[in-house]
């Protein structure tokens, strides 16, 4: 991952950011195949590549925004907390790459952070959003926060709930350990921009958590 984040920075100076969404999710497949994980996704069909959507889904690792990444057909970028920019060389990739920071602890600054996301979903990009603000410690699903449908609602763009299955096994919370196992995406149905605008931000919220709950049930008796 660290060459990846260099070869990104690298990449920056001499390629568009098309080229570089292809070359991310290239190099983020390669990464996951080399750790021995198996990825099986649910639900890609009813993606349009000519469509720009808000992904809401839950949060169990480190590897999930990367596998979101790597996995869906779209370009796609995170909005993620603020802190995680000053790091060393990932902060610089994160910022390179497109992805949006976002100050939970101030809530006309996390307006901002979604105003700004909003403007560059009209140019046809994605954006990925976890609603629960941090990683599952227990893999249950938490209190889902309101500003990823404020997102949607503010760049009229359709939301797809996503369920994702074994990542906390995969990489738990407190630990750099990977565990190969194989782990799932699972697309709920994608709810149309008319029906985000129509529906109050509390039901919305409450609605999308539901479908990732259901999702998420699902496919643990599936699997």
């Amino acid at each position: 991952m660290l060459i990846i984040m260099l070869l990104t920075i690298l990449l920056s100076y001499f390629i568009t950011d098309n080229k570089m969404d292809k070359f991310l999710k290239i190099a983020f497949r390669i990464v996951i195949k080399m750790l021995f994980v198996k990825v099986l996704v649910d639900g890609i069909e009813q993606l349009d590549k000519n469509e720009n959507y808000v992904f809401i889904p839950n949060h169990q690792s480190f590897f999930d925004g990367f596998t979101l990444h790597a996995f869906l057909p779209v370009y796609l970028r995170g909005i993620e907390i603020d802190f995680h920019f000053n790091w060393f060389i990932y902060g610089k990739f994160l910022k390179i790459a497109g992805n949006i920071p976002i100050n939970p602890n101030s809530l006309k600054d996390s307006l901002l952070s979604i105003k700004k996301a909003a403007v560059i979903m009209k140019s046809g990009k994605s954006y990925v959003i976890f609603p629960e603000g941090k990683r599952s410690q227990t893999g249950e699903i938490g209190t889902f926060k309101r500003l990823p449908f404020m997102l949607a609602q503010e760049a009229k763009a359709s939301i797809v709930p996503v369920a994702l299955i074994g990542f906390q096994e995969l990489m738990p919370v407190g630990t750099w350990r990977i565990k190969p196992r194989k782990v799932i995406i699972r697309l709920g149905d994608v709810i149309k921009p008319e029906k985000v605008q129509e529906i109050v931000n509390k039901e919305i919220v409450n609605y999308t958590r539901n479908e990732i709950i259901n999702l998420y049930k699902f496919n643990k008796i599936a699997e």
